[in-house]
């Protein structure tokens, strides 16, 4: 989500607004607090740390280049290429990383179809027809309420207590969010 602004930085030389840049950060120090709920422990880096870094980069410029294509091409054409991509390269890293032996029963044909149809195909469709009407790095910043959201559902769900860091993460990121999508009066007002 941070680094959606920057990425129009880098590929297209786009100037960083102040709100975009504030909202990020802002967000951005609420998913640390949401994540952090439970105590930090041990700072350090690790190689799950480094694929979740690496992940944010790639799921940053996806976000970034599905608003540079999106606003160029049909939606069904922009999904069918990221959906396309992702099977691919999913096929291509089950067979290289993980099981040789595939079995197919009905529960892990209804767990493939749900993740695919339901959480991919729909999920990405919308998110895709929804960033034509808003900026990459507006449609990072929303995206960012993942975290909150997440933690909303592992309290509601998983009877996890509420501390005092989840309640500060949740107003964080959202006063990110705010201060991305409300515009200043003086920009509202008719001229």
């Amino acid at each position: 989500m941070v680094l959606v602004p920057f990425i129009g930085w880098i590929v297209l030389r786009e100037s960083l607004s102040k709100n975009a840049l504030l909202g990020a950060l802002v967000s951005l120090i609420g998913i640390g607090f949401t994540s952090f709920a439970g105590g930090v422990g041990e700072l350090g880096f690790n190689f799950g740390d480094i694929l979740s870094l690496i992940g944010a980069v790639f799921f940053g410029a996806h976000i970034f280049f599905t608003d540079f294509y999106g606003g160029k091409m049909s939606n069904w054409m922009v999904m069918l290429l990221q959906m396309g991509t992702a099977a691919i390269l999913s096929w291509i890293a089950t067979i290289f990383f993980g099981e040789t032996h595939l079995t197919f029963t009905t529960e892990s044909m209804m767990a493939i179809l749900y993740i695919g149809v339901i959480t991919t195909l729909v999920g990405y469709g919308i998110q895709t027809a929804s960033q034509k009407y808003t900026t990459s790095g507006e449609a990072a910043v929303i995206l960012s309420t993942e975290a909150f959201f997440g933690m909303l559902t592992a309290i509601v769900i998983l009877g996890e207590p509420v501390l005092t860091n989840m309640i500060i993460g949740g107003i964080l990121i959202f006063c990110g969010i705010l201060v991305v999508e409300l515009k200043p009066i003086k920009e509202n007002l008719p001229k």
